[in-house]
Order: C-alpha cells, then sequence, then structure tokens
C-alpha cells in the first residue's frame, strides 16, 4: 500500500502533526510519513516501526541536535554542515531552543533538510558504508545482503531512536532498483531516514510504570536522557548496551542515567544548559566597541570555566568561584602575566581581587551593560535569572540621558541618576539598580576600575535586605537568599522538558530538596534524568 506524497509547510507544531498524519505510512505504521515531496514513496519514510504502537509527539530537534545526531552514524566523518544548507535559525525563550511551541517547521526548513539530506546521502555514496554502518551485525561471514540489511537496521536505530522492524527495512530497500549497489541502497535509505518526521521530531511511547503510572518505554527514555543532556541521540554504545539488558529491571534507569552523564557527549550540557541559562552568550550578539576586541577571548575563557564547572564544581561555584582562565587578551584585565604564545593559563585569584564566578566574567559584564552607566540591567539579570524574581514593569516614557554610543562611563550621570530616583521611576530602579551597584566596579571588558561600591544592596520582593560591598557579597546573599535552588531548580526542569507547565513542579521540588544536600551540578542533572517525575512528564505536543 502507499500513500499520497506531501509536502508540509506549515508554521506550527500541530499544523505539521496534522499535514503528516494525512500523509500517513500503511495502517501497519506507527510513525508519520515522510516530509519531503523528493520523488520518492511516502510509505518508506518514517513510517516503519510496526510493533511500536501510537506514538506522542514530544518536540522538533533544534538546529543545534541535528548534525550531532546524525554524527553517530560514521563517527562525524563526512557530516554535512547544516549552517550551510540554510537551515533557519531557532527561536529562544530564555536563552533555551527546547520550547516545542518555538520549535516552527516551514518551508525553508524543508528545503534545509532536502539539501542535508541529499549531501549526506553523497558522503555514504562516498564512503565504505557497508562496513561502517554495519557494525558488529556485518561480520566477515555474512553476504553482502546480510550487511546491507545490518547497516540499514544500525543507521535507523541511530537515527530515528528505536530498532526497525524486519517489515521497515524490507521497504528501505525496496525504495531502490534491483541493480543498485549495497552502497546506493544505504545511502538512498539513509536519505530518507532523514527526510522522515521520525527523525526531525522526537516522537515517545509509554508504558505503565513499576508505580502504575505512566512512564516512558526504555527507547523513549534513552532519547529523553541523552538530548537532553548530550543534545543528540542515543550513539551505538548505548544501544548495545541496552540490547544486553543493562538497563532492565530494578536500578535500570539509575545505570542509564550514570552512562549518559559518563559519556564524553555530556560536556556539551554545560554549553546548552549553563551558558544560555545565564546569558553568558549574549555578549557575542552585542556590538560593543570595547567588547568586540576580545570576543572570541571571552568566549574560550567561558568555555573553559563552564566545563571545568560542570565536570567537578558545585552549583555555588558558579557565583563564588575564583578560578579564572586567561589568554593573552585576558591576563591584564585580571591583573595576570601573559601566557605565551596562544596558550590559555588557568589560575585562582586572592580575595583582594574583587573577582567572583560568573558574576565578573566579561561575557557577563557587556552582556548586561547599559551605555548610560546605570546598573540596572545587571541588577535585573540578577533578580530573573539567579533568583526568578518578577521584574517590575517599567514606566510608559523613560528619560533618554544616554552618552555617545559605544563609549565607557565612569557611572551614571548626575541628572540621570536623579531622574530613575524619582517616586515613579524608584519602584524598579530601587531593586535593580541595588543588585547591580555590586558590579559597578567593572567595566564591560572585565577591567576592574574601582574597589568603591556605593549604595548597593539586594532586595527581594517579601521585603527583606543584604548590603552589598561587593561580586563577593552579591553571590553570598543570593546563596543565602532561599531563592536560588528554587529558580535553578525550574529553570533546570523548563530546559529539560521545554515547557513551563504544572507537570514540572514535581520534578523542580525533587531539584530543590537534593540541592540540600547535593551541590554538584551533574549530580544533580544526573538525578533529575533518572527521576520518575522526568520520565513520567507527559510529552507537550498532540498525539498524532
Amino acid at each position: 500500500m502507499r500513500t499520497k506524497r506531501c509536502q508540509p509547510t506549515f508554521p506550527g507544531v500541530v499544523l505539521l502533526v496534522a499535514a503528516v498524519a494525512s500523509c500517513a505510512a500503511p495502517d501497519d505504521s506507527g510513525l508519520p510519513g515522510d516530509l519531503s515531496d523528493a520523488g520518492h514513496p511516502g510509505d518508506a519514510g518514517a513510517g516503519n516501526l510496526a510493533e511500536v504502537g501510537p506514538l506522542r509527539l514530544w518536540r522538533r530537534l533544534s538546529r543545534e541536535e541535528i548534525e550531532p545526531t546524525v554524527q553517530h552514524l560514521q563517527g562525524g566523518v563526512g557530516t554535512p554542515d547544516l549552517a550551510e544548507t540554510g537551515f533557519p535559525l531557532d527561536e529562544t525563550l530564555g536563552g533555551f531552543d527546547t520550547d516545542p511551541a518555538l520549535l516552527q517547521f516551514s518551508s525553508a526548513h524543508l528545503d534545509a533538510m532536502e539539501r542535508f539530506a541529499a549531501d549526506l546521502s553523497r558522503s555514504v555514496l562516498e564512503s565504505d558504508a557497508v562496513r561502517t554502518l554495519g557494525g558488529e551485525g556485518c561480520r566477515p561471514e555474512l553476504t553482502e545482503r546480510e550487511c546491507v540489511r545490518a547497516a540499514l537496521s544500525g543507521a535507523a536505530t541511530l537515527l530515528l531512536r528505536r530498532p526497525p522492524s524486519e517489515f521497515a527495512i524490507d521497504r528501505w530497500v525496496a525504495l531502490s532498483p534491483a541493480s543498485a549497489r549495497p552502497v546506493e541502497v544505504i545511502a538512498r535509505a539513509i536519505r530518507d531516514m532523514v527526510l522522515s518526521p521520525a527523525f526531525l521530531y522526537v516522537f515517545e511511547k509509554t508504558e505503565p510504570g513499576p508505580d502504575g503510572r505512566e512512564r516512558l518505554d526504555l527507547p523513549s527514555r534513552m532519547a529523553r536522557m541523552t538530548f537532553v543532556v548530550w543534545g543528540a541521540a542515543p550513539d551505538k554504545a548505548l544501544w548495545q548496551m541496552a540490547a544486553l539488558g543493562l538497563f532492565d529491571g530494578p536500578g535500570g534507569d539509575a545505570r542509564l542515567a550514570r552512562e549518559v552523564i559518563n559519556a564524553p557527549e555530556a560536556s556539551a550540557f554545560g554549553r546548552r544548559f549553563v551558558v544560555r541559562w545565564l546569558h553568558l552568550d549574549r555578549a557575542l550578539h552585542n556590538n560593543i566597541p570595547l567588547f568586540v576586541a576580545l570576543s572570541r577571548s571571552a568566549q574560550g575563557q567561558v568555555e573553559r570555566l563552564v566545563e571545568e564547572w560542570s565536570r567537578s564544581g558545585t552549583v555555588d561555584d558558579l557565583l563564588t568561584s575564583r578560578v579564572v582562565w586567561v589568554d593573552a587578551v585576558l591576563a591584564p584585565k585580571f591583573g595576570l602575566t601573559p601566557p605565551s604564545g596562544d596558550g590559555w593559563l588557568r589560575a585562582e585569584l586572592t580575595p583582594e581581587s574583587g573577582r567572583s564566578g560568573v558574576l565578573t566574567l566579561p561575557s557577563l559584564l557587556a552582556a548586561t551593560h547599559l551605555e548610560s552607566g546605570l546598573a540596572t540591567r545587571r541588577g535585573a539579570w540578577v533578580q530573573s535569572v539567579l533568583l526568578c524574581e518578577p521584574e517590575p514593569v517599567p514606566p510608559p516614557v523613560a528619560t533618554p540621558m544616554l552618552p555617545p554610543a559605544g563609549q565607557p562611563v565612569d557611572g551614571p550621570s548626575e541628572a540621570l541618576q536623579q531622574a530613575v530616583s524619582a517616586p515613579g521611576c524608584v519602584v524598579c530602579h530601587g531593586p535593580l539598580d541595588g543588585a547591580g551597584r555590586a558590579l559597578a566596579g567593572f567595566d564591560l571588558d572585565g577591567t576592574r576600575r574601582s574597589e568603591r561600591v556605593v549604595a548597593a544592596e539586594l532586595s527581594l520582593s517579601d521585603g527583606r535586605r543584604w548590603p552589598l560591598s561587593g561580586a563577593a557579597d552579591l553571590a553570598r546573599a543570593v546563596l543565602d537568599s532561599g531563592r536560588f535552588e528554587p529558580c535553578l531548580s525550574r529553570q533546570l526542569a523548563r530546559f529539560a522538558v521545554g515547557i513551563e507547565d504544572p507537570a514540572l513542579e514535581p520534578m523542580a521540588a525533587e531539584l530543590t530538596a537534593l540541592l540540600s544536600g547535593e551541590r554538584r551540578l551533574m549530580a544533580l542533572v544526573e538525578a533529575m534524568i533518572a527521576s520518575p517525575s522526568f520520565l513520567s512528564v507527559p510529552a507537550p505536543g498532540a498525539t498524532p
């Protein structure tokens, strides 16, 4: 049975589900049909897992997750560059690109995926794909036909995140003429897989859990864990362990979570969560003359620090550590002797340096810089990002008293300071500027220009206040406030599942409770992805 081909070019997730449902694979299939109108059978795409049954849609893969998932095929060799295909940038919310409602699909996405799939197919043709993709199943004693089927099974498991049925493999083989060379059969089938909704979208299946609640089945649990931590689908090693039953039975989820956390791919978590949560990448997009010259160095600094904090640090270290990484560009700004050449130096600064974790990194100072010299944006970052305090609503008319664009300032002008102290403005500027002034001694490029801090305090909506004399005081006040742990937990849960929803409250509450004793960041993430709350949260999409 063949179904009609279609080309859904709708902008939203819900409409896409309706579109692929109308182009569904045969009735014996568990997933919707292909995305493409490229001239191949619509029933040979993602309609392949006959034994799966009904699935739920979670979300589309983000632009950042597509390449790492495809790289599992051949160890990254020959993987096309998705950016060169014109695949649109994803929208973000709070810095995260995991919200299903923002992960749209349009004709531009489809065109880019067509180019990406064609490039990948050509790469497979140029490789010894029969052997490299066949893996352990492609033993020397097997026939060429058996090796092709082993290669297709391995590729489908990696790309579509679920072992395929024999019926699905038969259909992929049938896509090519009988005269096709084995590598041509594989290349055509892989192109078909990449153009299916089952690749571009994460579909999940639930099953009854040990406690009676519905939870994700094992392939869905594996994919949810790895997409959160690695930003990619499960790799071959994880599937081999699953095939051996290592994740079955009591403690299986904990064993799976440990493997995910210990894998080299877990190093991506710091960049995907920590950098975006703390807005450490936003300065790269600000065209500020003083920062542009050191933006590459500042980015390298953030990458090294976040990797170190993620691997062995605690959540407190994010705010309090005086360890820094510097190159020849950054060293003078931290009062250090520059390393030779293009090298990097790891150093631990003294308390007298005034440094305190991310609070005094150039990447954050530039991202929260205001040309007026006011500390408002830095205080707003503290209140909203670290404490999840509601931001006050600014007045409808602001007083534009700004210095020339791009020029450094020692602080707000006297006139501007008086203006924001007026009764109509101080409601907002009081708590925001008060927290931000704790960082007023630092320029946007990270240079410490003054040890003097004036009128700085952290004030919360419940009336509590902490006087501050610098960045270290601010870090301690944030950690002592009782707001940091619940805020971090909410941000982590929202990043993991992609939505703000009451269903996340149990997960956030569990994380907050864990933070009372466990402060290591990756241990917290490991506990989260193994928790029943994470593995039983319903996918926030529709049921196709």
